[in-house]
């Protein structure tokens, strides 16, 4: 039995922590998949893609999270942000809460 409940303990910790965090070296270098669910990494050699957009982007389009820096490429899922009529999209769930409450942080 406390067996049991010490697995079921560190699924539901592994669970919370995939929610919300997206800040570690390898998910950085985009190397989790839990953490590129909402955008998918741009191809290797991939021009740098820009971070803010004056328009809607389509599904296809390149794009740079601007809190970590990952380009990816946005999907039907990637998160998004509008701010001040500028368009940002997020490589993960974890991005879009930490630029929503400092947008101007991240937008220098």
């Amino acid at each position: 039995m406390p067996t049991t409940r010490l697995a079921i303990s560190l699924i539901a910790i592994a669970s919370f922590t995939s929610l919300f965090a997206c800040t570690s070296s390898e998910q950085a270098a985009g190397n989790d998949q839990m953490a590129m669910a909402h955008g998918q990494p741009a191809p290797v050699g991939a021009p740098k893609a820009p971070s803010v957009f004056d328009a809607p982007q389509p599904v296809g389009a390149t794009a740079t999270c601007p809190v970590l820096g990952n380009q990816f490429t946005i999907t039907a899922d990637t998160l998004h942000s509008e701010y001040q009529g500028k368009h940002v999209y997020f490589c993960c769930a974890g991005c879009k809460p930490q630029f929503d409450a400092a947008p101007q942080k991240y937008l220098k």
